[in-house]
């Protein structure tokens, strides 16, 4: 659709979302290949043979089915542990044209919610203990940085990326294409004011 309306000459937010960003694979292969920092991953169509490849070393990892929900994604602790599951859940013994992605889990007690809009940013730190509010933080050149490139290479306009800071580095463990602005409500008056100025430069 969005390759549609673009040769048709119809203006488009986030035009990477029909390749570059399509999904979760994707994203971190270009971004990896731009030298932004992920966590190690694998992926494949058929779980029982990925498995088996993941060093010992990188454990805990996590599981993400692209057919499912972020919100089951499961953590493993060890092989073992990961062996019993795929085991124990007949779907996942058989191949799909989806693939699967195990990346390793970075253990936090915090991240950075980074959202972006047309080059304005809200950044808030939320927690692995949600009882405690997420905090708006100020912006910092590194961060600035990190989403400005994630939107170049992603040809992305309007974005969320969840960063977490790992061995003093800035890690993307996720980004969201359609994001909802939940802790930044004012940012959909950015993406108004956006589309309108847009609208009236091309009039």
């Amino acid at each position: 659709m969005i390759q549609g309306l673009t040769a048709l000459g119809q203006p488009v937010v986030n035009t990477g979302v029909g390749n570059i960003a399509s999904n979760r694979l994707s994203v971190f292969c270009f971004l990896a290949a731009q030298d932004v920092r992920v966590p190690p991953f694998w992926s494949s169509i058929n779980l029982s043979a990925l498995s088996s490849l993941i060093p010992f070393a990188q454990y805990p990892v996590i599981l993400k089915d692209f057919r499912l929900p972020k919100q089951t994604a499961t953590v493993f602790d060890d092989y073992d542990a990961l062996r019993h599951h795929i085991a124990s859940t007949p779907r996942l013994m058989t191949a799909s044209l989806n693939p699967y992605i195990i990346q390793s889990y970075f253990e936090s007690e915090s991240y950075l919610k980074v959202y972006f809009c047309f080059s304005r940013l809200a950044i808030y730190r939320k927690y692995k203990d949600y009882k405690r509010s997420p905090e708006i933080v100020e912006h910092s050149d590194a961060l600035r940085s990190l989403a400005t490139t994630i939107s170049r290479i992603l040809q992305l306009q309007v974005f969320s990326v969840d960063v977490i800071e790992y061995e003093h580095e800035l890690h993307v463990v996720d980004v969201n294409t359609y994001p909802i602005f939940k802790y930044h409500p004012v940012a959909y008056s950015w993406l108004a004011a956006a589309l309108e100025s847009r609208d009236a430069a091309a009039e």
